[in-house]
């Protein structure tokens, strides 16, 4: 299943846009119309823009687990979406405030001309300039969320711990558990093969003995990796719930493209172990079933001697049968 198909772009689009939206509705205070600035976020944050830059994220991600970089080369820059969203706000505020009455002189004597609060106007007072009350807006949205304030998220500016360690920094080893990870079904596949090899060499020159020998390796390593990787995917959705430890280290606005990410790499992952489980246990059941057929019974060829061999009495061949009494 790909990001696309599992609705993760859509998911983190939403969350950006519903981030940003936020700031200005209800962080900001300003006066807007909640569905109007919905709808502009939704727009300035289409899934596409996040798949664009959630490719780069997960390349990245994918060289730090092989090892090919020391850590992930991290540049997502949203800065041209946060901007065009702002702009949005600025504009649908000088509409607001263009659409308010004109103010009455009691109402002026209660307005500072030099400290005008957008937020609050009850009032279109004469002479405002709506460029600048566009820029106040503009800057009143952009610091009330720190989303918007940093769109551009770099390796150098991940979030940090006490120690001043990003989430790459505590999981140094990961890339080297990943990689011997995915060596594990070569791994169990090269034992199994040196195991039955052993056993041959031990002098079990009988076929079918040898053969059995050979087979009940791969039985058991077939199982053991197909259950490892149901174990695998057992301890993933626990990690993935929404205290669980993934979630936690996931936590941002690309929360869903790094858990559907995750989820992508946990089924190729457990997949390809399931694939090795079972062409092991295939191939063993298959072998100690061709040496139970082969304990039955030759096939005869010639039925006169095939009836015979079936018709005839046991004896014992070291006996010599009497000849009959000549008269």
């Amino acid at each position: 299943m790909s990001l696309k198909d599992s609705g993760a772009y859509t998911a983190a689009a939403e969350r950006l846009s519903s981030e940003a939206s936020n700031a200005a509705v209800e962080e900001a205070g300003l006066p807007l119309d909640t569905a109007r600035v919905k709808q502009a976020a939704s727009s300035s944050f289409p899934p596409e823009t996040v798949e664009q830059n959630s490719e780069q994220l997960i390349d990245s991600v994918y060289d730090w687990l092989q090892g090919t970089t020391e850590q992930p080369q991290i540049n997502i820059d949203l800065q041209p979406y946060t901007a065009a969203f702002t702009q949005s706000v600025g504009n649908q505020t000088v509409a607001q405030v263009q659409g308010l009455p004109v103010c009455t002189l009691t109402q002026l004597r209660q307005i500072d001309p030099n400290n005008l609060d957008i937020a609050s106007l009850p009032c279109l007072p004469p002479g405002i300039n709506l460029e600048t009350t566009k820029q106040q807006a503009i800057d009143k949205v952009v610091a009330s969320n720190e989303f918007l304030q940093n769109p551009v998220v770099t390796t150098d500016n991940l979030p940090k711990d006490d120690q001043g360690n990003t989430v790459f920094d505590n999981a140094k080893n990961v890339p080297a558990a990943y990689q011997w990870s995915m060596r594990l079904p070569f791994i169990f596949g090269a034992f199994a093969l040196l195991s039955a090899t052993a056993v041959i060499a031990l002098g079990w020159n009988e076929w079918r003995v040898a053969a059995k020998r050979l087979a009940w390796p791969l039985v058991w390593t077939g199982a053991i990796v197909a259950v490892a990787s149901f174990v695998i995917r057992a301890m993933f959705d626990t990690a993935t719930e929404p205290d669980g430890v993934a979630s936690r280290l996931a936590g941002g606005d690309f929360k869903e493209v790094i858990l559907a990410f995750l989820s992508g790499l946990e089924q190729a992952y457990t997949g390809r172990l399931l694939m090795f489980g079972i062409i092991y246990l295939v191939i063993g059941i298959v072998v100690l079933v061709i040496v139970r057929l082969m304990r039955k019974q030759p096939v005869v060829d010639d039925p006169i001697i095939a009836s015979t061999a079936v018709n005839m009495p046991t004896k014992n061949l070291d006996q010599k049968q009497n000849p009959p009494d000549v008269l």
